[in-house]
């Protein structure tokens, strides 16, 4: 006869009928609501969609096609990260965190999953909310090394402050250039006769008649 087995060892056939028990318990899950699936190439050309659209400013339509492109399996997660980058820049940082977190549900990839808490981490920097931000920074860099860079400084995502106007200075008055003055050329004139000349003429004159007469 064979070994008794040990008195700790569990039944193996009441362990497979508890098992069946408890599976016959579980509820199914239940269909995702909404819309049916995107096929998978559909999904690529409305994401691609989505990033032409934002690029040229229309941000409704970029939202509009990135929800489009998250009812594919293969893309729900790269699309709700697009999706919450996009709320991010506008300043929807609440919506844009609950966006990266129902992502984190749609991927096992650890690269993906590496960006996504590497976006997570640096939103809740920006937040102010520092022990969210260095839980969620060690998550990304455990998955990929590379992200254990610090955290940006908050500054980078607030919005930058104004230009200081520019202080006008007087502008320094330049030394005028004194040029020197343009003689003109004197004119030459004669010179006046001497006062006596006249009279001198006239006697000579009547000192002719004189002779004459």
């Amino acid at each position: 006869t064979g070994a008794a087995p040990p008195a700790h060892a569990p039944d193996r056939a009441h362990l497979a009928r508890a098992l069946i028990r408890m599976a016959d318990q579980v509820k199914p899950p239940r269909p995702p609501s909404g819309p049916p699936a995107l096929p998978a190439a559909a999904a690529e050309q409305a994401l691609a969609a989505g990033l032409r659209a934002e690029e040229r400013g229309d941000h409704d339509a970029a939202f509009r096609r990135y929800r489009e492109a998250a009812r594919a399996p293969s893309l729900a997660a790269v699309a709700r990260l697009a999706c919450g980058r996009l709320e991010r820049a506008l300043g929807q940082r609440q919506r844009a965190v609950s966006t990266l977190k129902e992502a984190l549900h749609f991927t096992s990839d650890r690269p993906l999953s590496a960006c996504l808490y590497a976006e997570l981490g640096q939103l809740y920097w920006t937040m102010g909310e520092d022990d969210e931000a260095q839980y969620y920074q060690r998550r990304a860099a455990a998955l990929d090394p590379r992200l254990a860079a610090p955290l940006a400084p908050r500054t980078a995502s607030l919005r930058p402050a104004p230009p200081r106007p520019a202080t006008v200075r007087p502008a320094t008055p330049r030394p005028a250039t004194l040029r020197p003055a343009t003689q003109r050329p004197a004119t030459l004139r004669p010179p006046p006769p001497p006062r006596g000349a006249r009279v001198h003429e006239l006697d000579t004159r009547e000192l002719d008649l004189a002779m004459i007469g």
